[in-house]
């Protein structure tokens, strides 16, 4: 009986001793992959203090609307794209911009996108004075460094003075520190 004894102690110590051994390993894989995934570049995007790059662009009422029309005021730019879901959070959004900043909205649409819908919504919830201009996919965008949609900036004199992904996060940007 006791050897039957000492060989199931023995047995049960050697299946805990794999196991401590199978732990270490993956806790050693898991510590790996945590560091390769850390040490991938975050989403890039506009970034305070980026200069916005040249572009030019006529806006649905026809005044031209680029990198000019930045110098010397306050502009909130909204970039959004044609079937993005994330868009019409901030599309619903563009009423509450009440303050000292002109607005622009920037809608990215393929030759064959039909952007008309998302005008008709820009149009019912921003301002009369709201510039809207649907541009192609990629300079516009690249003068921004916009990565990802919905994208806003809060511009100053053709700086970047904060960015999100949403108004809330422009116009309340987070406090470090």
């Amino acid at each position: 009986m006791t050897e039957v004894l000492i060989a199931l102690v023995t047995l049960v110590g050697v299946i805990g001793l794999a196991n401590l051994l199978f732990l270490y390993g993956v806790t050693r894989r898991l510590q790996a992959l945590d560091k390769r995934v850390t040490s991938l570049d975050p989403p890039t995007g506009p970034q305070p203090g980026h200069r916005v790059g040249e572009f030019e662009t006529t806006a649905l009422d026809g005044r031209s609307f680029g990198t000019a029309s930045l110098a010397g005021t306050d502009t909130l730019v909204a970039l959004l794209t044609v079937g993005c879901g994330a868009c019409d959070k901030v599309v619903g959004e563009l009423g509450s911009v009440v303050d000292d900043a002109s607005l622009a909205v920037l809608i990215q649409a393929g030759p064959e996108e039909d952007s008309d819908e998302l005008v008709s919504a820009v149009r019912r919830s921003a301002g009369p004075e709201t510039r809207i201009a649907v541009v192609p996919y990629g300079p516009v965008a690249a003068a921004f460094d916009v990565t990802a949609f919905p994208t806003v900036v809060s511009v100053s004199d053709g700086v970047v003075r904060t960015a999100g992904y949403s108004l809330s996060e422009v116009r309340e940007p987070a406090r470090v520190g």
